[in-house]
């Protein structure tokens, strides 16, 4: 494991060498430590990663997290929907109401 100064260094260098590039390939792991840790299986990195553009590295703790271009986007708008996903629905069901004019008559019904 590494410890922090080191994550801090290895990210820095991570940053200056990978930023703006395109990762073309992914390999998984040759030897699985106990400090190995996947989200999903290791198979699906590459399907992930492949054509992504590095966006920056920064050492955190004992890990370097490396951005990618549209991964974080992605994971934004999933944290955006569960979060707010009663504001969502409201906005949809104006939407509804007031621009497709669906239930519009039920409305004045109700007036």
């Amino acid at each position: 494991m590494i410890e922090l100064p080191e994550a801090i260094t290895i990210g820095r260098q991570v940053e200056q060498i990978l930023a703006g590039r395109k990762v073309t390939n992914v390999y998984g792991a040759t030897y699985l430590h106990k400090f190995t840790f996947f989200n999903g299986t290791p198979d699906e990195y590459r399907n992930l990663l492949v054509g992504k553009e590095v966006r920056s590295a920064i050492g955190k703790g004992f890990f370097v997290d490396v951005c990618f271009d549209e991964i974080g986007s992605a994971l934004k708008i999933k944290e955006l929907q569960r979060d707010k996903r009663e504001l969502l629905e409201s906005l949809e069901m104006y939407y509804k109401v007031f621009f497709l004019e669906i239930g519009r008559a039920s409305c004045r019904e109700r007036v």
